[in-house]
């Protein structure tokens, strides 16, 4: 995680109006901690609460089983005025199909 984080904010250096929404373990903050610093913690997913979803052997989506620990979702803001772009390191696969990301969504217009 910390290898991702670090391209997001050599991301954001360049690119001012880079934002990041992160799902993270909730027993990894403390590992994370410096990665972190600038984002807040804007929820936290209980364990059990499915998250992610996976596709069946007929190509349907399928949820997979909740997690067993709390996840915590990070969110860092872009630079007011700036425009926001998409990190290179999030799944474009995931995004509109992730439970997970429609919620961080939600909770970053909030």
């Amino acid at each position: 995680m910390s290898e991702q984080l670090a391209v997001y904010r050599r991301c954001r250096r360049q690119y001012p109006g880079t934002a990041a929404c992160v799902l993270l373990p909730a027993f990894c903050q403390r590992k994370a901690e410096a990665s972190l610093k600038g984002m807040r913690r804007v929820h936290r997913f209980e364990p059990g609460t499915v998250l992610f979803n996976g596709v069946d052997r007929e190509g349907m989506l399928a949820p997979w089983p909740g997690t067993s620990y709390s996840v915590d979702v990070w969110y860092e803001a872009s630079d007011e005025g700036s425009v926001s772009v998409v990190p290179r390191f999030i799944s474009r696969r995931c995004v509109g199909q992730c439970d997970a990301t429609r919620r961080c969504a939600d909770l970053m217009n909030a």
